[in-house]
Parts: C-alpha cells; structure tokens; sequence
C-alpha cells in the first residue's frame, strides 16, 4: 500500500544521507595530503530473518549502507512465510537496489553464502541477525568469510521514571520482544506506580498484537 511504500522509501532516504555524510573523504591542506583508501567490497551477504515476523527494517539498515559503500552485487536471503516472501521485504529490497533474493534461511543459508552453491554465488562478507542457529553458523565460519558479529537473543532494558512515555515504552517492548521467542526485555524503575501503569498499558495493547506468543 502507498503508506507503507512511502515509509521505507523515506527511511530509505534517511539512512542513505546519513551513511553519505559519514563516508570517509579524503582530507589535504597546502602542506599535506591524508587519505584513507576506499576500497568495497565485491559482494555481500544479508540474512534477513523470517518465518515468523517479517524485518524490512533489516534490509534498509544494511543494503542501504553496501549501496552506499559501493558494494558490486548485493543478495539477500530470508526464510520465506507460509505465502512466500513478505511483500514488505521485497519492496524494502527493491528500493534498497538488491541483486538477488533466495527463499532460504537457517544455517544452510549461512553455508550457502560462504561456499557457493549452483544458484547462490559465494560472498566476501555476511551481515544480518537470525536466531542462536544462524549465529552459530556465522560464527562456525568466521575466517572463511567476513561477517559484521555474532548476534546473541535479543536482550534489552530501560530506567524509566515518571516523566516516560509509556506508550511508546510499550511498543517498544513489543518490537524488541517479537524478535525471539528467546529475547528478554526489562523495565527498571524506582517508581512502582509507573511500572504498574506501563504494565496495564502494555496488557491492553497486548489484544492487538499479532504475535502474542
């Protein structure tokens, strides 16, 4: 729909200026030349995770930054939802300018994407965060291919105090604890009437999200 298209196309946009402006220039004076050399990589791996949530958010923050660098070819792989790819996925990877996009999770698209195979070609680096068996596999293969880290559950807190959002406290809590059925996120604060307000706010919205498990 248009105000999903325009979403990631503005946050598309966002990303990009920001990662321009902080690409490395070359600095001179009359006295002096300092550079770094600048040189991407020729191709690069994202694992985009899957299945059960759809990440189009994933693909603006790492193909939006291999575009900018230079990257040559770009692929993607996620496991695909009971209907395919998300729609939200593709179009992310369409405005990010993505070469290629395989319907393929888990380790073995790790593996894929460090050894080749007859559709997948080799990469030079693998980025992306997956669930303990992706970031295992990344780990396993670390030194054979470049890789951005090895991504743990997700594991989150905020120190609120009465002047918090609470609202935006609660989705956010919901963003973060969708990821894993593993991640675990904590609300700290010396104020219980606070974390009993956020925790009414959080059991009402709660009805309305989609993934509740």
């Amino acid at each position: 729909d248009n105000e999903t298209r325009d979403a990631l196309e503005q946050s598309y946009q966002r990303i990009k200026v920001y990662q321009e402006n902080i690409k490395v220039k070359q600095e001179s004076s009359q006295q002096t030349e300092c550079y770094e050399r600048y040189h991407p990589i020729e191709r690069v791996g994202i694992y985009v995770p899957g299945g059960k949530a759809s990440y189009p958010s994933t693909v603006l923050m790492t193909a939006t930054l291999a575009q900018v660098a230079g990257v040559n070819e770009i692929t993607v792989v996620t496991p695909p939802q009971n209907s395919g790819i998300c729609q939200e996925v593709l179009a992310a990877c369409y405005i990010t300018g993505v070469h290629h996009v395989y319907q393929v999770g888990g380790a073995q698209s790790i593996a894929a994407l460090t050894y080749g195979t007859e559709t997948i070609k080799k990469v030079d680096k693998i980025v992306g965060p997956g669930n303990q068996y992706v970031a295992y596999a990344k780990k396993f293969v670390f030194g054979q291919v470049g890789i951005d880290q090895i991504a743990g559950p997700t594991e989150i807190a905020w120190i609120i105090d009465e002047s918090a959002d609470l609202d935006a406290i609660a989705y956010d809590v919901f963003a973060q604890a969708e990821h894993d059925e593993m991640a675990c996120t904590y609300v700290i604060s010396e104020n219980e009437k606070v974390l009993n307000q956020l925790n009414t706010i959080i059991q009402e919205k709660l009805q309305y999200v989609e993934r509740q498990d």
